[in-house]
């Protein structure tokens, strides 16, 4: 945490993510907490592949993830 402040980085601890922004080029540009846009260069989620991709992507972009959600319900894969 330090070293990312440090580089005038900030983390949310504690921050009900509502939903992870989407640009105009289908890039991740921020979230949304408590109503609130947050821009962002980088996110970091700490819930997890499954519910970042299935619950934090707006419901219109996640046909572009589809593909990483699918392999997470294969068995081999997600071990």
């Amino acid at each position: 945490v330090q070293l990312i402040e440090k580089w005038g980085g900030k983390v949310l601890v504690r921050a009900t993510v509502q939903s992870i922004l989407i640009d105009d080029k289908n890039w991740a540009c921020g979230v949304v907490v408590n109503g609130r846009h947050i821009l962002a260069k980088s996110i970091v989620s700490s819930v997890g592949a499954p519910a970042t991709l299935t619950k934090l992507i707006p419901e219109s972009h996640r046909s572009l993830v589809s593909r990483h959600i699918d392999m997470m319900k294969d068995p081999d894969i997600a071990s």
